[in-house]
């Protein structure tokens, strides 16, 4: 997870645009995993008159999609059907992430140790093809619309549950953590879990819902606050910016 992140623009920070990008509306996430010294914020915000939150679940982002181009059979019911199912069938021992592999065929383990997706690690010809059908991720420039607009027009493969999920992880940011259900997932140590990052169980690893709202200028929302966390202190961890040996600093 990220840390806070108010309403994200995927194109522009700030640029309005003349059709509706669906965005997360916070981020709540890890502190920063390296030094560990700085505590994540929640943002609360106030909507707009008649704005709701959605749920960010695999149907509703084929939903909005059907709303902004029609349906033009670019995800087609039996793929979206065959990718919420293979959602569905989590259990303790099988999570997300290994729903992503079943799906894409992109080995967990290269996926965890950050590589990209390629087929050296295992990605079937359906994702691969769904992501360079699409074009540049939002992330390289380009915007959610047009990089869905791409999928639909120029991917030639089948269109079943592994080309529709490489459309939503290029151009929507549903990375292979995404449970697609709107409920946030991390392979991280749960900071609320004072345990070993190997030891919590797949339920706790679930890190709280997720909403989606239509994009707007983070200045044009009513109001937001912005509210520190008060996290756990696990016997033997140190204080957020703890020096070693300083008497905030729990001794191993």
């Amino acid at each position: 997870m990220r840390g806070t992140l108010p309403l994200r623009d995927h194109a522009r920070p700030g640029r309005d645009f003349p059709v509706p990008e669906w965005l997360p509306l916070s981020y709540v996430g890890y502190p920063g995993l390296d030094g560990w010294t700085t505590p994540t914020e929640l943002e609360v915000h106030t909507l707009p008159a008649g704005v709701r939150a959605q749920v960010p679940a695999f149907e509703t982002w084929f939903r909005l999609l059907d709303e902004e181009f029609g349906t033009t059979g670019a995800y087609p019911l039996t793929a979206r059907r065959d990718l919420v199912d293979a959602y569905s069938r989590l259990d303790r021992d099988k999570d997300a992430v290994g729903a992503f592999e079943d799906v894409t065929g992109c080995r967990r383990d290269a996926l965890l140790a950050g590589e990209a997706p390629s087929a050296e690690i295992g990605c079937n010809r359906s994702f691969l093809g769904a992501l360079a059908a699409a074009g540049p991720s939002p992330y390289d420039g380009a915007d959610s619309s047009t990089c869905f607009a791409h999928f639909r027009t120029r991917y030639r493969g089948d269109r079943d549950a592994s080309a529709l999920r490489g459309a939503l992880f290029q151009c929507r940011d549903t990375g292979f953590l995404n449970t697609g259900v709107g409920l946030g997932y991390n392979t991280y140590a749960n900071p609320f879990v004072c345990r070993p990052a190997d030891r919590p169980s797949v339920r706790e690893r679930y890190t709280g819902r997720e909403f989606i709202v239509p994009n707007a200028l983070f200045t044009a929302l009513p109001s937001h606050v912005r509210i520190p966390s008060a996290w756990p202190r696990c016997p033997g961890r140190p204080a957020f910016g703890a020096a070693e040996g300083s008497a905030d600093h729990c001794a191993h």
